[in-house]
């Protein structure tokens, strides 16, 4: 499998299952966020779903660190949404 092999070699091989179920959070905090826009839970879970199915759906560095920097918009506090965007500086 092509997916299972494009896992880093530091990395855990990943399950099928483990990218579908990603990809349904993601589906998820998007359905979630259209009837919810300003929800900063929401938004960093989908940053996350986004940041670690960046290997099987590639989007540029910027559109990953929208959602973080959202939910950093919402609420400063929040240091784990600090966390991905500074591993792709």
């Amino acid at each position: 499998m092509a997916l299972l092999a494009s896992c880093g070699r530091d990395e855990p091989r990943r399950s099928v299952y483990y990218w579908q179920t990603t990809l349904r959070v993601g589906a998820a905090e998007r359905a979630f966020l259209a009837r919810h826009p300003g929800d900063a839970d929401a938004l960093y879970q989908l940053g996350e779903s986004m940041f670690h199915t960046r290997e099987i759906r590639p989007q540029p560095p910027d559109s990953l660190r929208v959602p973080f920097e959202q939910v950093l918009a919402i609420d400063s506090t929040l240091a784990p949404a600090l966390i991905h965007p500074m591993e792709m500086a």
